[in-house]
């Protein structure tokens, strides 16, 4: 996994997969998603799409902000399914 001060200021799928720990494939769909539906803003760039780290950061920022709310209004109880 990448830390922030070794991402590069503009980012392609596979540098935002190693800075999250999850496969490229799932920074493309979130690229393609727009950011109003939780994607990652981003732009084309010839055949495929790039982000800013100022975007994704902020993206990221805002993905804590929105759990912790959550988290928060729950105070802090996790739920459990009972099966019957």
């Amino acid at each position: 996994m990448m830390t922030v001060d070794e991402l590069p200021d503009v980012l392609t799928a596979p540098t935002i997969a190693k800075h999250q720990g999850c496969s490229a494939q799932t920074i493309y769909v979130l690229f393609r998603k727009s950011p109003a539906a939780g994607g990652i803003p981003s732009y084309q760039f010839g055949r495929s799409r790039r982000a800013r780290k100022e975007d994704y950061l902020k993206w990221l920022e805002e993905r804590r902000n929105e759990h912790n709310e959550q988290f928060a209004a729950t105070d802090g109880m996790v739920f459990q399914r009972k099966w019957s």
